[in-house]
C-alpha cells in the first residue's frame, strides 16, 4: 500500500497548450482524434480558453503519437511545425515585453497558467540567455521528445519576437545521448550535449536582447494585470508549489528547503510558516516525492539499485529501509508482484 501525505498529486495544463501540441501533431499529418482514441484522453472541452487536462493524459498522448509514428525525433519535428499561437497570456506576455529575456523573466509569476508550474527559468549569462526547462511531474514520466518539443517551441518564440532566424549558441539536454544528434544540430543550428544535469538552451545575446518588433508598453499592462487574474484562478494550495519544485530538484538532486524556497521565489522560513499552515511538513512533501519517484522507476523496469539513485538516496540500504517503512515491502518484491 502507498503511503499518502495531505498533498495533491494531480497535476494539470492548459488545454492551450494542448491544444497547440496537437497543432503541431496535425501539421506532421497526424490524425489527433486516433492518438486520442489509442490513448484514452477525452478530447471535448478542448476549445474552452480555460480547460485544464491532466499532465498524465498528455504523456499518454505523446506516447501514443510516439507509437504510431515510429519517429524518435517526433519531439524535434513537431516543435518545428508548431505555428505560433496567441491564446494564453504567457505568450502575450513575452511578446508585447521590451525584449525576449524581459519578457521570459515576467513569466515566472504565471507560467502556472499554461502549465503546472516554473517551467522554465531565464537567467543572464555570458554568452547570451540561459533558458532552463525544469521536467515536472509526478506522474508519468517526461519523455524526452517532450522536453525537446519544448526547446524547440521556446526557440522558435526567441525567433518570433524578433521576427529573423537565430542560432542557439549552446542546447543540451539531462537525457542520455539518443544515438544520433544530427536532427537536433540541425534543428537548433549548434552542437548538443546529452547526459548533462539539467536541460537547457542558450539563445544569443543579440536575439534576446535586442527589442522586440511587438513591443507595446500600455498592451503589455494590460496582459499582466490579465494574466495575475488567470493565476489566481488556477492556483492550488501551497504545498502543491512545494510538491512541483521537490520533483524537480529531486530530478536535479538538489532538493532541499532552502534551494525549494530559492525556486518559488521566496524565504525559508515562509516555505515552512505556509506549509505549517497546511498541516503538511517539508520532510512529508519530501518522501512522498522520493516514493512516487522510486516507484514509477520499479514500475518501468528499473532495477531497485536505479530506482534509489533516481528517488535521491545516499545508499541501497537507506532506499530499501525507507521503502519498506513506507510501503510495508522490499523494492524487490514490489518487482516481482
Amino acid at each position: 500500500m502507498r503511503p499518502t501525505t495531505k498533498t495533491s498529486s494531480k497535476l494539470t495544463l492548459s488545454g492551450a497548450w494542448l491544444s497547440y501540441v496537437l497543432h503541431a501533431f496535425e501539421e506532421l499529418g497526424l490524425d489527433v482524434a486516433e492518438i486520442a482514441r489509442g490513448a484514452e484522453v477525452d478530447l471535448t472541452g478542448l476549445s474552452d480558453p480555460n480547460a485544464r487536462i491532466a499532465r498524465d493524459e498528455v504523456g499518454r498522448l505523446w506516447r501514443e503519437a510516439m507509437r504510431l509514428t515510429g519517429d524518435s525525433d517526433l519531439g524535434l519535428h513537431a516543435g518545428e511545425h508548431s505555428v505560433f499561437s496567441a491564446n494564453n497570456w504567457i505568450a502575450l506576455l513575452i511578446m508585447t515585453s521590451k525584449n525576449f529575456f524581459e519578457g521570459m523573466q515576467a513569466t515566472a509569476r504565471y507560467q502556472r497558467i499554461l502549465a503546472h508550474g516554473r517551467v522554465v527559468e531565464a537567467e543572464r549569462v555570458p554568452n547570451g540567455c540561459k533558458l532552463t526547462i525544469h521536467r515536472v511531474t509526478d506522474g508519468l514520466e517526461i519523455l524526452r521528445q517532450e522536453m525537446e518539443f519544448v526547446a524547440v517551441v521556446l526557440h522558435k518564440l526567441a525567433e518570433s519576437v524578433r521576427g529573423e532566424r537565430v542560432r542557439c549558441e549552446e542546447v543540451a539536454f539531462l537525457h542520455p545521448f539518443p544515438g544520433d544528434s544530427r536532427e537536433h544540430e540541425r534543428v537548433f543550428g549548434c552542437p548538443v550535449r546529452f547526459g548533462v544535469d539539467q536541460d537547457f538552451l542558450i539563445l544569443p545575446e543579440r536575439c534576446a536582447f535586442a527589442p522586440s518588433l511587438h513591443y507595446n508598453p500600455r498592451l503589455r499592462a494590460m496582459v499582466e494585470d490579465s494574466a495575475a487574474a488567470g493565476v489566481a484562478e488556477v492556483e492550488g494550495p501551497f504545498s502543491l508549489e512545494v510538491k512541483v519544485a521537490a520533483y524537480t530538484l529531486l530530478l536535479e538532486k538538489r532538493c532541499t528547503v532552502d534551494n525549494v524556497a530559492r525556486a518559488l521565489h521566496t524565504s525559508t522560513r515562509t516555505v515552512q510558516r505556509r506549509l505549517g499552515e497546511e498541516g503538511v511538513a517539508f520532510r512529508d512533501v519530501v518522501r512522498e516525492c522520493k516514493l512516487d519517484t522510486a516507484v514509477r522507476c520499479l514500475e518501468a523496469g528499473q532495477s531497485p539499485d536505479d530506482a534509489a539513485e533516481r528517488a535521491g538516496f545516499s545508499s541501497r540500504r537507506a532506499f530499501d529501509r525507507a521503502f519498506k517503512e513506507w510501503t510495508g515491502a522490499s523494492p524487490a518484491s514490489f518487482v516481482t508482484e
